[in-house]
């Protein structure tokens, strides 16, 4: 792992600097001038950052912050003595890999990294494969220089899709854990089809999964709820359905060592998709417990009373948006809502005569 360390005074830093080099991590000290070079030139996995004020009382911590938000984003650590007057609340609503801590005790700094770690490998991985990914994206722009008219937004759309599918046909395919079908925390800036919302109460800890009872998810079509760019939603409810405990979805005994005949029944359920109304939502670690939707049992709820984050609730606020689904799965969950939901009923009859007749030679 390699980290960066940004301040103009090691000795405040040395516990940091000291736990690195045992660690054998590779560690770069830079003042706030050279700060630039080592971000592009040493391409640190996370980067502690001071912050300062020079004699004009301009921000050169926030100059850095912003660079690295902007061109290189790594996980950061703000590491500072003026912490509590440090003003970044846009950017740590869009990051949770921004921290502020007081300087003083460097512990909260080790631990940061030390939990960061294990991801570094991955993000690395990652920042590679975005810079592939925009060299293959942009290679449709040739195709598009005796086009008229381009709009802007067209070009934009392009270039998202090509990277969608770029990151798609690098990993798709592979057996993955269930919980990749996550868009945690949420993205979008409206209510989308199977986002998973949960109720708030003065006793709710948004920071570890609660019970199946407290999560609905919504079956709306994403279109009809879209706020973005000014947007009035087409519809003033979201129609959402109510989830139960995971057993519910395949009826056996919970046991400490499952059968495999066990496994393999409800395997083969999971791999339908659905089991008559219910759906097998997985789990999501502190966000998401294990449950079932059903899809037979619903309710509207006011757009008005869900909010899309944590953190953005009012006092109108009922419940919260904790996870987005991905597609396609989120498409085969309304897929299994339409199956649900939009057979034709037809008056009982005598199936057992006909079964019988049917297989009468």
């Amino acid at each position: 792992m390699k980290v960066l360390i940004v301040d103009d005074i090691e000795d405040s830093v040395k516990g940091i600097r000291d736990y690195c080099e045992e660690k054998e991590w590779e560690t770069e000290i830079s003042d706030f001038e050279g700060a630039y070079k080592y971000l592009l030139e040493f391409d640190p996995d996370i980067i502690v950052l001071d912050w300062k004020y020079d004699a004009e009382d301009s921000e050169q911590g926030n100059d850095i912050l912003n660079r690295i938000w902007s061109v290189c984003f790594r996980p950061t650590v703000i590491f500072s003595a003026i912490a509590e007057t440090i003003n970044i609340a846009e950017k740590t609503r869009h990051s949770n890999l921004i921290k502020i801590i007081p300087k003083g005790d460097e512990q909260p700094v080790i631990e940061f990294l030390e939990e960061t770690e294990k991801f570094v490998p991955s993000l690395a991985a990652y920042r590679k494969d975005m810079g592939e990914a925009l060299i293959s994206s942009v290679n449709f722009i040739d195709l598009l220089k005796n086009e008229p008219d381009i709009e802007e937004k067209a070009i934009g759309y392009v270039l998202s899709k090509r990277t969608s599918e770029f990151f798609d046909k690098e990993f798709i395919g592979e057996l993955s854990p269930s919980w990749v079908q996550y868009i945690c925390p949420p993205i979008s800036e409206s209510l989308c089809v199977c986002d998973i919302i949960r109720k708030k109460s003065q006793e709710t800890v948004f920071s570890s999964a609660g019970q199946p009872e407290e999560y609905r998810i919504i079956l709306t079509p994403s279109c009809d709820m879209n706020t973005e760019n000014g947007r009035t939603p087409k519809v003033s409810h979201a129609l959402c359905a109510y989830c139960y405990p995971k057993e519910l979805f395949h009826g056996k005994q919970l046991a400490e060592t499952p059968s495999k005949k066990n496994i393999d029944s409800v395997t083969s359920k999971l791999n339908a998709g659905h089991k008559d109304a219910l759906v097998a939502i997985p789990g999501l670690v502190n966000t998401i417990p294990y449950m079932t939707v059903d899809m037979k049992k619903l309710e509207l709820i006011s757009l008005t009373c869900i909010a899309l984050n944590v953190g953005q609730e009012n006092e109108t606020t009922q419940y919260i948006r904790v996870s987005s689904v991905s597609s396609p799965f989120r498409e085969q969950i309304v897929w299994a809502y339409l199956q649900t939901s939009c057979r034709p009923g037809v008056p009982d009859r005598n199936s057992e005569l006909w079964a019988k007749e049917i297989l009468t030679k």
